[in-house]
């Protein structure tokens, strides 16, 4: 089992996050929302340097770990591990990293992403609808979606949807095989994440907001994207598309077949391009043998 301060550490990572979405997405709508955040954030870092120093001195350990409470949230990234390189999951105990694991982490996130997409997608789809077409309602509509009210409630929703993908992607990046290889496949869900961020950095150090505007319409295209593409993901993800298409259990098999040789063709190709590698390597070796033969006459 886990211990206190790794549970502690974990659930202060947690409220961090979340207090960091409030602080990124409530900066430019509600200064009392942001101020309170923004407490949060640094009470988090505070609680989490108190609680690295303490197991620092405990087990008599220093290093690059005790700089964590700089940005809390990465502890997620590690997860509490075994001795024997497992990883703990809550209400399970502790399990081994394998492909099995991820299946299930990914399919325990998978409805209730869909369940945040869904829930701001139609929000998202008005006020664009507002903006590309402009009419007597769509200025009625326009001016009840950019009233003080539900400017904040968009910011808190759009703050929901990156708590769940940040919460999400570093939960992943705990049992991925690779974690650059995992940002190079989610490279888009990577830049949701990072677009709020660097659009309170920007207003944090230019203190105007006017020049936020392209960055923060940027942000919202991408975030549209991302939940689109996330709920296609869940579908592939839960198999629900390939139940749609292939009903038929011969029309499935088709397509597995279809796949699997696609598999064997590519798998052919790298197999062609090594042996060519390893012929040229070892041409090249023969040369610079004779090479050294011929040197070694010479000096004879």
């Amino acid at each position: 089992m886990p211990t206190f301060e790794e549970k502690l550490s974990r659930t202060i990572a947690f409220l961090h996050l979340a207090c960091l979405a409030g602080v990124l997405h409530l900066w430019n709508c509600s200064d009392v929302a942001f101020f309170w955040a923004l407490i949060g954030c640094l009470a988090c870092s505070a609680m989490t340097l108190a609680i690295e120093t303490y197991v620092s001195i405990a087990t008599g350990s220093w290093g690059l770990r005790n700089a964590v409470f700089l940005l809390p949230p990465l502890l997620l990234t590690t997860g509490v591990r075994g001795r024997s390189g497992e990883i703990y999951v809550p209400t399970v105990g502790f399990r081994a990293i394998d492909d099995k694991l991820r299946r299930a982490i990914e399919h325990a996130f998978q409805w209730p992403m869909i369940a945040v997409a869904l829930s701001i997608l139609p929000i998202t789809a008005l006020e664009y609808a507002i903006e590309l077409k402009p009419s007597a309602t769509a200025n009625v509509l326009g001016g009840w979606v950019r009233s003080p009210s539900m400017v904040y409630v968009f910011a808190v929703a759009t703050a929901m949807i990156w708590f769940a993908f940040a919460f999400e992607f570093l939960v992943m990046l705990s049992v991925a095989k690779s974690r650059l290889g995992y940002c190079r496949k989610h490279w888009l869900d990577l830049l949701i994440i990072l677009l709020p961020l660097i659009a309170f950095l920007r207003a944090l150090r230019l203190g105007r907001l006017l020049r936020l505007q392209h960055v923060a319409r940027s942000a919202r295209i991408y975030r549209v994207k991302g939940l689109v593409s996330r709920v296609q993901r869940a579908l592939i993800v839960l198999d629900v598309i390939n139940r749609i298409r292939y009903r038929k259990p011969e029309v499935r098999l088709l397509h597995l077949r279809s796949i699997a040789e696609q598999k064997r063709e590519e798998l052919t190709e790298l197999e062609l391009e090594i042996s060519e590698l390893e012929k040229r390597v070892s041409e090249q070796i023969e040369d610079s043998d004779v090479v050294m033969a011929a040197a070694n006459e010479s000096a004879d």
